[in-house]
Parts: C-alpha cells; structure tokens; sequence
C-alpha cells in the first residue's frame, strides 16, 4: 500500500538564520520550502518583509496578500498572521 505524504502528515519547517543583529534591528533569512507555513504569529515589533526569491502568501484575518519578488511588506503591529509558500520562496524580515 503506497503511504500518502502530505504537508498535513509531515510538516515542512522554514529555515531560519539570523543575516545581521543588533541592539536596533534584526535582519533574518526565512526560507520557504513549496507547501512550508510558518505557523501563525504576531511579530514582536516593527516589523517588514521583503521577498529575495518567489512568492510568498502572507495570511490574516484581515487579509490574503501575495508578495513577489522583490515587493516589501509591512506588517501591522500586534496583527496575527502566518507566511507560507508555494514555491521555492526566501524573504528577508527586518525587525525594529
């Protein structure tokens, strides 16, 4: 019997790693595999997204938003969202 592998069966997890940090803002690298979400969540400050490769959909209440190559977001404060990709997808999230 052929064993069903979806992303609701085996979670893929973004890749995460710190780019540059200091005492005033924080530069991360987020990598998406196609079908990663990274789980819902509210940004701990100011916070922008600006996508480096692919599309990513960024998910609220409020709203469903595409970002595409080298399109900035940013996200409002204290809003609960989630980010998850189709594609291969790596954006930048710039902190304070």
């Amino acid at each position: 019997m052929m064993q069903n592998n979806t992303s609701y069966q085996r979670k893929i997890k973004p890749q995460i790693r710190i780019v540059q940090a200091n005492n005033h803002f924080k530069v991360i690298l987020i990598s998406l595999k196609p079908g990663a979400v990274l789980e819902k969540h509210v940004a701990p400050e100011r916070a922008k997204i600006f996508v480096v490769k692919g599309t990513i959909e960024y998910r609220s209440l409020r709203q469903k938003k595409q970002i595409k190559h080298l399109e900035e977001y940013n996200i409002p404060m204290d809003e609960v969202h989630q980010v998850a990709a189709n594609e291969p997808a790596e954006f930048l999230l710039i902190l304070g």
